[in-house]
């Protein structure tokens, strides 16, 4: 046992944002006896019939306290719904965990759910705020999203709502033990009578259009749109004046020992199906596959309506009490699948720290790998790290690390591995010529890069200047893995040799300025290379007449204050077709390169449980940063992807 453990840093107490499940997947953490699986919950996501899922979905393991737990739905609407929802999806646990710490520091802190209620208003502002600032470059002038979230600390959730997704409890009646719906949240629509009452006397006009008699929308005084069909988002900043807020309806809810689990869903599934079916559903299902099998049902439901558009469908569903029995009795084998929807493959992503496995043809499990990060001594993580499978083709993967850098380095690094992955399949769509797929992947990654380092460069609210990200991916496509590396951290191959043997082989370049040619392209743009006394083991790109920034990497996201000095943001591209010998890929930050060779690194994976690897790789590094203490350890960050019978060894 012990596969898809979900474990929290003992070093990052407060950096619970490292694990965070996205579409589509299942969290499990261990138990007090550490050697069975409790299942925390699972997330599936698949698109409609529009081009772009607007649905963004999240749990978060460990949120505010070690055993709390933040779930949450975000459907977006408009042009730019899916970016909203997406933000929303990045951004909104922050809020919630800073609103949260600033009111506790002001009260005595004996009523926590009154807290975490005030936070969740405040914090929902503040996203609306953040949202109305990026006006610029993100109109959200009729674009934006639903949110549905429930805090979970203790045996206490708090639910806090904007639009018509919906929370629903599954609990057990007492009476007979029949398993029963308990709808958490009312769908905020216009055509809830104090909803219609506050747009109304807000002069915003509410009426259904002849085609659809049953849908109240929201319209503006005097013009026929936009005709939004809710009365609580984020975003739509053209109805904000017109009755339509951002205010979350908050409410809480105590658990009890009939309480098995909560549903979360966007109402792609609710316009489908009931509480009581989704609730039934869940049920009976297997735990670990609950989410996936109300998101088919719905599939299923949305079918009986061909001449209407399938709307994009979420789950993110939590577990009480235990679950673990219930996985096991039934199963031993297929258990924590991560099946990618097969209209929407890009949606099977994992970020830090996690383990995702896939089914086999034969339905048994296969490692696909698995990511882990640690906070160093710094105040915030600034390493972001992802693993996505399913991206490209159905058995491709995107594989990264991103090691940010500078006042502002944690935001950039999110926001790359935030973005990147559309950004690569958008130009991979828009470049392809369809004869060598390798070659229209680089072309990609390059077009990509320089996209995403243009969207940093046009954010006027983030201040990129001195600050920045790494970026090392890796793209699988069958047995073809294509490379893009921008700065220090680093891509390695664990591979056999003739003789059985395990070796490292690394497979990118740490690109710094002790780089010949990175250095003679600096030079040639006037920026100057040079060490400092203090380090002289470390060279530093500054500008031409002053002794700063001082950036230890040649190639970097942002760092804008660098760009015209021969700081550039496009990747070093290179390509690797793998043989039967090659057994894992491992990518890592700087805060493992910098304490362990490319072999033991390959040593360690090789000796350790593969569901375990990253994080034992990781441990290893802490341990090697513990020699020197009057160094500050730096973020450590691990994404590994594994090749071939893995599952042989689970």
């Amino acid at each position: 046992m012990g596969i898809c453990m979900s474990c929290a840093s003992s070093g990052n107490g407060d950096e619970n944002i490292i694990k965070d499940i996205y579409e589509n997947a299942v969290i499990m953490d261990s138990r007090s006896d550490n050697k069975t699986l409790s299942l925390i919950g699972s997330v599936y996501s698949q698109q409609g019939s529009k081009a772009t899922n607007q649905d963004s979905a999240l749990l978060q393991q460990g949120f505010g306290t070690d055993g709390g737990a933040l779930c949450g739905v975000f459907d977006g609407h408009g042009i730019n719904g899916h970016v909203a929802s997406r933000l929303v999806r990045e951004l909104l646990p922050s809020l919630l965990l800073d609103q949260k710490k600033t009111i506790s520091s002001s009260t005595d802190g004996d009523d926590y759910v009154e807290e975490w209620s005030k936070a969740c208003v405040g914090a929902y502002q503040m996203m609306d705020d953040e949202l109305k600032s990026r006006r610029e470059n993100l109109d959200c002038s009729c674009s934006g999203t639903t949110s549905v979230t429930i805090i979970k600390e203790g045996q206490d959730l708090v639910i806090s709502n904007l639009g018509d997704s919906r929370a629903v409890l599954g609990s057990t009646n007492s009476d007979n033990g029949d398993m029963m719906a308990v709808q958490l949240t009312t769908d905020l629509k216009p055509s809830v009578p104090e909803e219609a009452e506050r747009i109304r006397k807000s002069k915003g006009r509410i009426f259904a259009l002849v085609n659809e008699a049953h849908i109240e929308r929201v319209w503006l005084p005097n013009q026929y749109y936009p005709g939004l069909a809710m009365a609580r988002a984020f975003g739509d900043f053209d109805l904000k004046e017109y009755g339509v807020i951002a205010v979350p309806q908050v409410s809480h809810h105590r658990l009890n020992n009939n309480d098995k689990f909560v549903v979360l869903a966007s109402d792609g599934v609710w316009d489908v199906l009931s509480n009581d079916q989704v609730v039934s559903i869940i049920s009976s299902a297997r735990p670990e596959t609950a989410a996936k099998a109300v998101v088919d049902a719905a599939v299923v439901g949305w079918r009986r309506f061909p001449h209407v558009k399938m709307d994009d469908i979420s789950v993110s569903c939590m577990f009480f009490h235990e679950t673990t029995k219930s996985i096991f009795e039934q199963s031993t084998m297929g258990i924590c699948m991560s099946c990618t929807s097969s209209s929407n493959p890009d949606e099977s992503i994992i970020h830090e720290n996690a383990v995702i496995i896939d089914s086999r043809s034969d339905g048994t499990p296969k490692l696909i790998g698995s990511v882990y990060s640690q906070k160093g001594d710094k105040a915030t993580n600034q390493d972001s790290a992802i693993l996505q499978q399913g991206f490209g083709v159905n058995d491709g993967a995107l594989c990264g690390v991103f090691d940010g850098h500078g006042r502002n380095g944690q935001v950039v690094s999110k926001l790359v591995r935030e973005l990147l992955p559309s950004l690569l399949l958008d130009q991979k769509n828009s470049s392809t010529n369809g004869e060598d797929y390798v070659e229209d992947w680089s072309k990609a990654c390059i077009g990509a890069y320089q996209v995403m380092d243009d969207e940093l460069r046009s954010r006027e609210n983030l201040d990129c200047s001195c600050s920045g990200s790494t970026s090392v991916t890796i793209i699988k496509q069958g047995a073809d893995l294509i490379l893009a590396n921008l700065g220090d951290s680093r891509a390695v191959l664990g591979t056999s040799s003739d003789n059985g043997e395990l070796m490292a082989v690394q497979l990118t370049t740490d690109l710094k300025p002790s780089v010949l040619e990175e250095a003679e392209r600096i030079r040639s743009r006037r920026g100057r290379v040079f060490a400092l006394q203090r380090e002289a083991h470390i060279e530093r790109v500054w500008l031409p007449d002053e002794d700063y920034p001082g950036l230890a990497m040649t190639r970097a996201f942002g760092d804008f204050e660098l760009k015209d000095y021969g700081i550039i943001a496009i990747p070093q591209i290179s390509h690797y077709h793998l043989n039967i010998n090659d057994k894992f890929v491992v990518l890592a930050s700087d805060g493992v390169w910098d304490m362990l060779s490319n072999d033991q690194v390959v040593s360690i994976m090789s000796s350790a449980r593969p569901e375990t690897a990253a994080e034992a790789v990781v441990d290893a590094a802490v341990v090697g940063w513990k020699r020197f203490p009057h160094i500050k350890m730096d973020d450590i960050s691990v994404s590994c992807m594994f090749f071939h019978e893995i599952s042989q060894n689970l």
